[in-house]
C-alpha cells in the first residue's frame, strides 16, 4: 500500500470515530425521551365536567369540520345565572341555572330539573356510574342520579364557587372557602384540607392523584387591602406538596405533566426537577444535643363564642373517655353583668393516673354573644405521646399532642454545596423524610462563604448565618415527609428578606434606601448574592462553600432520606468534564496514529 492510500485509510478512520462518538452522544442526549402520555379519562362520554378532563384541557377527540354555525335548537333557562354545559355517555346535557340543575335531550326538550336550594353557576361533574354533581351557594355539594332524583347532600362550611373534580377512583373534590374537602361516592368525608386562604379557581387533578387549584389571602392595609394568590399541590392524602406564587387563574394540564397557569400579567408553565437540569446533594453531617425537658405536659388555650343562650358542656377526652367535664351557662346580658369571670378547676370525673387534666380555666358564666378563652393543662406520663381532644357539646373542636415526658433534643442535618457556577440555580427544593416519636420545632439555614464577615451585621445571627425559614408547629406523632421549595415557599420569601433588608439600609442605603418588599425580591438569589448594594439583582452568584443545615426539635427523630436539589445548574457548569464518548475517540485517535508512526515513521504532510 503506497502512502497516499495509507493516508486516506487513516483519514477515513478518523472521519469513521468521529461520527460514531457523535451517534454515541445524540443517543444518550434528550433527543430519544419520551415524554409519554396520561391515562384515560375522566367517564367516556363526550364532555363530563369543566375542562373536559381531570386535567382542565379542553381537548375534544371529535371532528367539528362539519359545523357550519346553523342553529339546531334553544333551551331556555330561568336565569341569567348559568354553568357551562356537560354531556353524559347518553348524549344527555348537564348545566345548572339560577338554583336549578337543568337535563337537557339531544333534541333540545327538558327530561328533568332539579331544584337546588341556592344558586350555581359552575359546571357540574359527571362520575362513571352516572352521578351529576353540582356545588351550589347553599353550601351543599349534590349527588343526583341520571334520573333526576337526589343521591346525597354533603354541607360544606360556606358556599360553593367552583366545579367538582373528579379522581381516577371517583373520590370528589371541592373547594370551599378555605378549605378543599375529599368526598366519597357514598357523600361521607374522607378528609379536609384547610389552605389559610380561599378557594377561587377550578380544580385540576393529576395522572399520580396530586389536586391543584388556586387560592387567595387577602390582608387589611393601608390605604388598599394586600391579596396573595397561589398555585397549590396538595397530596391525595389531603397534606400540601407545595405552593407558587402568583396572581389567579385556572390550572390545567399537559400531555407531559406541565402544569399551566394564567395569572394578571403572565402564563406561568410549571414543572419538575427532572424538566431541567440540576445538582443533588444527599450527603450529610449529623450532630445532636439534648435541649430541655418535656416534663409531659401541654397546655393550650382555645377561643369560644358562646352565641346561644343555655348550657354549654365542655369536655376533654382522650381515647373516647372522658378526662374533664366543665358546664358554662350562657344567660341574656344584664347592665349590671360582672366583666370579669371566675374559673372552675372543680374535678367533675374520674381521671386516668397515666392522662390527666391538670388545669381547666373555664368561665362558670358568661353573657350571650360573648368570645371567651380557656385554658387547659394536660399531664402525659405515658412513655407515647397521646393525642387528647376538646368536644363541645359532644361535638369535636379540636385535638392536641401531649408529649411524654423525655427530652426534646436537637437534630442538625447539614449539607455542603460548593458553588462554582456562572449563574444562580432556578430553585432549590429540600426534601426530607423519617420517623419520629415527636415532632416539635423546623428550622433551615445556610452559612455563607462570606458569613464571617456578615456575623454581627444587622440582621444576622450571631453567626453570620442566613435563617430560611422556622417552624414552631403543634407536636406530632408518626412519620413526617417534607418538600420545600425556596422559590414557591411563602415562608422563605417573608423570612429571609427582612434579614438582608437592615444590612442594605446601613451599609449602602445612605438615607435613600428603596425597599422592594418581600414579594418582588428572588430568595434563592439573595442566598447566593454578593454583600453588595446590587445584592438582590444578584448579577453574578458568590461562589464558594455554601452549608445548609435542617434542624430539627423532637425526641426519637430518625432522618432515612434527604437530599438538597440546585435546579437549572449542571456538574458540567460547575467543572468542565469531558464525556467518556470523547475521551474513547482521543485514545482512538492516538492509537491510530502511533500505529501508523511506526510503520512508516513520523508522518510529515
Amino acid at each position: 500500500m503506497n502512502r497516499r492510500k495509507k493516508k486516506i485509510v487513516v483519514i477515513g478512520i478518523i472521519v469513521f470515530l468521529v461520527i460514531g462518538t457523535m451517534l454515541v452522544i445524540i443517543w444518550d442526549g434528550p433527543m430519544f425521551n419520551d415524554s409519554g402520555e396520561g391515562r384515560s379519562e375522566l367517564t367516556h362520554s363526550a364532555w363530563p365536567g369543566f375542562g373536559r378532563d381531570r386535567k382542565n384541557t379542553g381537548r375534544s377527540p371529535y371532528d367539528t369540520s362539519h359545523v357550519s354555525g346553523w342553529e339546531m335548537w334553544r333551551f331556555e333557562l330561568g336565569s341569567e345565572d348559568y354553568s357551562s354545559p356537560v354531556i353524559g355517555e347518553d348524549d344527555t346535557i348537564y348545566l345548572g341555572s339560577g338554583s336549578y340543575l337543568y337535563a337537557v335531550n339531544p333534541d333540545g326538550t327538558e327530561k328533568w330539573s332539579f331544584e337546588l336550594n341556592g344558586t350555581v353557576s359552575y359546571s357540574p361533574a359527571i362520575g362513571e356510574d352516572g352521578t351529576i354533581y353540582i356545588g351550589s351557594t347553599d353550601r351543599n355539594l349534590y349527588a343526583v342520579n341520571p334520573n333526576g332524583a337526589e343521591k346525597w347532600r354533603f354541607e360544606t362550611d360556606s358556599s360553593i364557587r367552583s366545579s367538582p373534580a373528579i379522581a381516577e377512583d371517583g373520590t370528589i373534590y371541592i373547594g370551599s372557602r378555605s378549605y378543599l374537602y375529599a368526598i366519597d361516592t357514598d357523600g361521607t368525608e374522607i378528609w379536609r384540607f384547610s389552605a389559610d386562604a380561599f378557594f377561587i379557581s377550578e380544580l385540576a387533578i393529576g395522572d399520580d392523584g396530586t389536586i391543584y387549584g388556586g387560592v387567595m389571602r387577602s390582608e387589611p392595609g393601608i390605604p388598599d387591602p394586600r391579596y396573595y394568590f397561589w398555585l397549590l399541590a396538595i397530596n391525595q392524602n389531603g397534606t400540601e406538596r407545595w405552593r407558587f406564587k402568583v396572581d389567579g387563574g385556572s390550572p390545567v394540564i399537559g400531555k407531559d405533566g406541565t402544569i399551566y397557569f394564567s395569572s394578571i400579567r403572565n402564563l406561568y408553565a410549571i414543572g419538575g426537577e427532572d424538566d431541567v437540569d440540576k445538582i443533588v446533594v444527599d450527603e450529610w453531617e449529623t450532630y445532636s444535643q439534648d435541649l430541655y425537658s418535656t416534663e409531659g405536659l401541654k397546655t393550650f388555650t382555645h377561643e369560644i363564642r358562646f352565641e346561644n343562650t343555655g348550657e354549654y358542656t365542655l369536655e376533654v377526652r382522650h381515647e373516647n373517655t372522658v378526662l374533664e367535664q366543665h358546664i358554662v351557662q350562657v344567660e341574656e346580658k344584664e347592665e349590671d353583668s360582672l366583666e370579669e369571670w371566675e374559673t372552675s378547676d372543680e374535678r367533675t370525673l374520674e381521671q386516668r393516673d397515666e392522662i390527666k387534666v391538670v388545669k381547666f380555666d373555664a368561665p362558670e358564666q358568661v353573657d350571650v354573644g360573648e368570645t371567651e378563652n380557656i385554658k387547659v393543662e394536660i399531664e402525659n406520663s405515658r412513655k407515647e405521646a397521646q393525642k387528647v381532644s376538646l368536644y363541645i357539646d359532644d361535638e369535636f373542636e379540636l385535638e392536641v399532642t401531649v408529649p411524654q415526658d423525655d427530652i426534646i433534643t436537637s437534630y442538625e442535618h447539614t449539607f455542603s454545596y460548593d458553588m462554582r457556577s456562572d449563574r444562580v440555580p432556578r430553585d432549590i427544593l429540600l426534601d426530607f423524610s423519617g420517623t419520629f416519636d415527636l415532632y416539635r420545632h423546623k428550622v433551615i439555614n445556610v452559612e455563607r462563604p462570606d458569613s464571617d464577615e456578615l456575623e454581627g451585621k444587622r440582621g444576622f445571627r450571631y453567626d453570620g448565618r442566613l435563617e430560611l425559614c422556622r417552624f414552631d408547629r403543634e407536636d406530632k406523632i408518626g412519620e413526617f415527609d417534607e418538600n420545600l421549595p425556596t422559590i414557591r415557599s411563602t415562608d422563605i420569601r417573608e423570612n429571609i428578606y427582612p434579614q438582608i433588608k437592615p444590612y442594605l439600609r446601613d451599609e449602602y442605603g445612605h438615607g435613600n434606601f428603596t425597599d422592594p418588599g418581600e414579594d418582588d425580591i428572588d430568595p434563592v438569589r439573595t442566598i447566593f448574592g454578593e454583600a453588595q448594594e446590587d445584592w438582590l439583582e444578584c448579577p453574578e452568584p458568590l461562589k464558594g462553600e455554601y452549608e445548609f443545615t435542617i434542624e430539627l426539635h423532637g425526641i426519637g427523630l430518625e432522618m432515612e432520606e434527604a437530599e438538597i436539589i440546585f435546579l437549572g445548574v449542571s456538574e458540567d457548569e460547575e467543572e468542565y468534564d469531558i464525556p467518556g464518548s470523547i475521551w474513547t475517540f482521543l485514545l482512538a485517535v492516538v492509537i491510530v496514529v502511533e500505529i501508523y508512526q511506526k510503520k512508516e515513521g513520523k508522518y510529515d504532510d
